[in-house]
């Protein structure tokens, strides 16, 4: 998927959107719930410009869960990791470069499974070309 980076709206991306919705999730104490209110496109501008996000929701995109593993300030770079699988997400000037895997399925036209290291080649190099070319 390609966000935009001024305000984490989807540009383009196949089977991928941003949501804004309303979930139930435990306090602190766990002794109960409460409602929140999840942005996803607010999240993915919190964990580039913070490396975390405060939500108690925690990172949310697509209506998945994400957990940040590592974000590189410098190259504005966030690797995220979910249940059987994860992403990696770049900021350029003007976008957000967003690419899953998920370690169950398969490359598409191939017979070998999707992997971290080349879902995170794909995403920082496509994020280069666009850096090389002021986007």
């Amino acid at each position: 998927a390609i966000l935009n980076a001024a305000d984490g709206s989807l540009v383009c991306g196949d089977n991928f959107s941003m949501y804004t919705y309303q979930m139930e999730v435990p306090t602190d104490d766990e002794k109960g719930t409460i409602l929140v209110t999840v942005n996803e496109a607010a999240l993915i501008l919190e964990a580039f410009k913070k490396g975390t996000v405060s939500s108690p929701s925690g990172l949310r995109l697509n209506k998945q869960k994400f957990q940040i593993v590592r974000f590189d300030e410098g190259e504005q770079t966030l690797y995220l990791k979910k249940p059987g699988g994860g992403a990696c997400a770049v900021k350029t000037k003007k976008t957000i470069v967003f690419g899953s895997y998920n370690l169950s399925e398969f490359i598409k036209g191939s017979k070998e499974s999707q992997t971290p290291g080349g879902t995170n080649a794909i995403v920082e190099k496509l994020a280069k070309i666009l850096k090389d070319a002021s986007y």
